[in-house]
This record gives C-alpha cells, structure tokens and sequence, in this order.
C-alpha cells in the first residue's frame, strides 16, 4: 500500500507507526529522487533456485449442481415460520439528503417510496437471483427458482399459501422474508455446492527463476542466497530478516515471494 495526504494524514501515520511499533518507508515528492530497480533472476545463481510445490485443490464445486439443487428438501431446511402481517410503510420508504461538504448546506431533500412487487414471480426471481450472487453460483439460476417457489409457497409462512393471493405477494416483499429466505438457501447450499478433496502434487513445483522481471521502487537489499539479482522488501521487518537469512549459516538459500510469482496458499 502506498500512503499519500496531506500534513495532518501523514501526521496520523507517523502516530500509527509509533504505536505500532513500525516503520513505513517515506518519499518526499518533488524532494527525493525516485529509484526504481528491476528485480529479475540471476542466471549466475540459479544453485539458489527454489522449487514450489504445486497441489491441486482442496475444495471444488461440484459439477452435478442442478441435480444437487433439484434433490433440496425444502420442507426439510430449519426456518421459523415467516409473519404474514402488513408490510411496515416505513420499511418501504426512505429519505435521501444532500450536503455541501464545505458548507454543510443541505442541497437535496427528497423522500423514496420503493414499488411493491406486483407478483409473486418477481419476488421469485429477485431472490433466486440473490441467492445466485450470495453462493456464487450465477448459472443455476433455473435450477433454483422452482425452489424458492416451493419454498415460498410451502415452507416459509408455516403452512401452504396462493403466491397468487394479493395479501400472499406483498408478504413476500417484507425485508425479514428476503433475509431469511436468502440466508436459509446459502446456508443449505454451501454444504451441497462444495466438494472437499484430497489434495495430490501436480507436479514437483514451479522454479522462482521461472518469475519475469519485474519494476520495483522500495527497499531492495544484494543478497548471495537468493537466485534474484535483489531482495525486494517493502519494509524494514522483510529487510532486517532478508539479512539475516543471507547471514545464517544453516540457511542454503531464500527468496522473497513477491508479487509476479503469483503464489497462494488455498
């Protein structure tokens, strides 16, 4: 992260460094001259390359979804059942203000009334689609609209309802039913959508040597452990335990996993 603002920001930065323990390199625009390095392998050191092993997943979708959404027990999903009173008229307003920051004058003032759904398939979708974004599961919205209609028609309201009744369509619309209805189907679906799998070694891991070169304008150290030309270290704690490896008589070689290299722990 870079930190730009203005006297009283780096003020509050210099005090966070203070209770933090810390330091953050500085930079003083238009005063200290910019050094930018490349950091790339050194084919002179590659006895210091390194090797990262590379497994497969450990979690994974499951590719027969639809089956696994079509075979959901809806009566089966722990929910209390949903009120069927009258929608809250202040639940479905709301008021939007304006302000000058400067001034703090109030420039707009206008009160929102949001539309009630008209019918119990707009409901339907709009939930389905939720629930789609919320499970990341963005191509099973067909399979999961007959659902959250039985669900809805069956399930939530504690007894079996006409999604075509007016009073039946405008329950529907209540924020506590889409919650509960959005929050109920994740849950069930998380545990059905994923797949837990052993993890197995694709292959005896990718070399550090094989990272492209890549700019750089922090702290960057020599080192002879390292199969980069520099050690890129973007702060004081990476610098002082880069020499200190470099130091170390039980230590063959080291790298700083950086960016370009593209490395993750699942």
């Amino acid at each position: 992260m870079d930190v730009i603002g203005n006297a009283a920001f780096i003020e509050f930065i210099e005090k966070l460094e203070q209770e933090e323990g810390m330091e953050l390199d500085s930079f003083e625009l238009g005063k200290d001259k910019l050094r930018i390095v490349t950091i790339l392998p050194d084919p002179a050191k590659l006895e210091k390359d390194i090797a990262i092993p590379v497994l497969s997943p450990i979690l994974a979708r499951k590719r027969s979804l639809a089956e696994e959404i079509g075979a959901l027990d809806v009566m089966g999903l722990d929910v209390p059942a949903l009120p069927m009173g009258k929608t809250d008229a202040a639940a479905q307003a709301f008021r939007y203000e304006g302000y000058d920051v400067l001034s703090l004058e109030k420039l707009v003032d206008r009160g929102y009334t949001i539309p009630e759904p008209q019918t119990a398939e707009e409901v339907i979708g709009y939930y389905a689609q939720r629930i789609a974004q919320e499970v990341k599961l963005p191509s099973q919205f067909a399979a999961l609209v007959p659902k959250v209609r039985e669900f809805l028609a069956a399930k939530a309201f504690g007894r079996l309802v006409d999604l075509g009744d007016p009073r039946v369509v405008k329950a529907l619309g209540q924020n506590v039913v889409q919650h509960v209805t959005v929050r109920t189907f994740a849950q069930a679906l998380r545990q059905v959508a994923i797949e837990e799998l052993e993890p197995s070694l694709l292959n005896a891991g990718r070399r550090l040597s094989e990272t492209p070169p890549f700019p750089f304008s922090r702290i960057a150290i020599p080192a002879t452990k390292t199969v980069f030309n520099l050690v890129p270290c973007v702060n004081e704690f990476e610098r002082d335990l880069a020499r200190f490896l470099e130091h170390a008589d039980d230590v063959l070689a080291f790298a700083k996993l950086h960016e370009p290299f593209a490395f993750a722990i699942e």
